[in-house]
């Protein structure tokens, strides 16, 4: 991944992080759950040693996210229907073929929700190593994993 696309990701979700953060703050502030009211509250967050820490603690997961949110996985693809397997399995998970060269073939989710949901990053890429009889699975973790497991099963890859 290049420093580009790792800043996009990180700021991607510290907007997230921050926009999940201030649902929550309202959330509480409009159901009186909040002990204090809303100038108080913000002082809180913003003046007080444990609001500052909790808004470094933001920065840190969203600086961090793209290297433990996406990841790269492998899988034996023994076998004549590998590419048929791929193209089921992910329709299965909700992604529809993007494009496709001979060795390479990526993915976008189908549904706008969960495109949203992932903050578009909803590619997934799947290489294919004919020569090793292996599948390399690219993109982000939850997604990759879910589509792993899958693929193991279909293809009997223990």
């Amino acid at each position: 991944m290049n420093r580009k696309t790792y800043f996009i990701r990180s700021f991607k979700y510290l907007i997230w992080l921050l926009l999940l953060f201030t649902a929550l703050f309202l959330l509480m502030l409009s159901t009186g759950t909040s002990r204090a009211d809303v100038g108080q509250s913000l002082s809180e967050l913003f003046l007080s040693q444990r609001g500052q820490w909790m808004l470094v603690v933001i920065l840190i997961l969203a600086a961090f996210y793209p290297r433990f949110g996406f990841t790269v996985r492998r899988v034996d693809a023994k076998g004549d229907a590998v590419r048929q397997t791929i193209l089921e399995t992910l329709a299965s998970n909700g992604y529809s073929l993007q494009q496709e060269s001979a060795e390479e073939m990526v993915f976008r989710a189908s549904a706008p929700l969960k495109r949203i949901l992932l903050l578009w990053e909803d590619q997934i890429t799947v290489r294919l190593d004919a020569p090793a009889q292996q599948i390399e699975i690219d993109g982000i973790r939850k997604e990759v994993v879910r589509i792993e497991f899958r693929l193991r099963s279909f293809l009997g890859d223990e």
